[in-house]
């Protein structure tokens, strides 16, 4: 850390929380030998807690710089996992379906697909042209429906993951299908071409 101190607060949080995610990967797990679905919950959620720390500082540093609506917020705090935050802002703008819906978020993949029916509706009626943009795009990511969202909000490598891992996969998926998920995202040409540190 000493040979940080003139490094500006950006690297110095990139450079910390790369040694921190080298050891949320290779820490040891303790599970059940015959219960791999055990081992894919501990690892991802050694994982997840390191991506929320680094979202949540770089959500507070966009939040400084931007003058962002309520439902551009509310994606923001999405993207950093703040479940209670995103659920309130929700019923500020007095919609109590989607905070509902926030409130679920990630709890179960029934739920994902039947936003993304409900989706596939309001499109084949024309109605989604009727629904506000960012209000849309919510629904999006609560569906884990991502190519739109992650790359309209100005979201870094690690929020794009984080969102990947949170709202697209499984709870009991394992990393890896995480991280090639993410790739396969950045093939397609989603994401920044030059994405900061942070």
């Amino acid at each position: 850390i000493e040979s940080l101190e003139d490094v500006d607060e950006t690297e110095k949080v990139h450079f910390l929380g790369i040694w921190k995610l080298v050891t949320s990967i290779f820490l040891e797990i303790n599970t059940a030998a015959d219960d791999p679905d055990e081992y894919n919950i501990v690892r991802r959620q050694k994982i997840s807690e390191w991506l929320r720390m680094h979202s949540a500082w770089a959500v507070e540093k966009q939040l400084e710089v931007e003058d962002a609506s309520v439902l551009v917020t509310i994606i923001l705090n999405l993207s950093k996992h703040d479940i209670r935050k995103a659920t309130e802002q929700s019923l500020v703008l007095r919609d109590p379906r989607l905070a509902s819906l926030i409130s679920t978020a990630g709890c179960h993949n029934h739920l994902k697909e039947d936003i993304g029916q409900q989706m596939e509706l309001w499109k084949a009626n024309a109605m989604d042209n009727f629904i506000q943009r960012d209000r849309y795009h919510a629904y999006e990511l609560l569906s884990g429906k991502l190519d739109n969202v992650l790359t309209q909000y100005r979201l870094d490598w690690r929020r794009c993951l984080a969102c990947v891992m949170w709202y697209e996969q499984s709870v009991v998926d394992p990393v890896e299908t995480t991280i090639h998920s993410f790739l396969n995202f950045q093939r397609r040409g989603g994401g920044s071409s030059s994405v900061s540190l942070y």
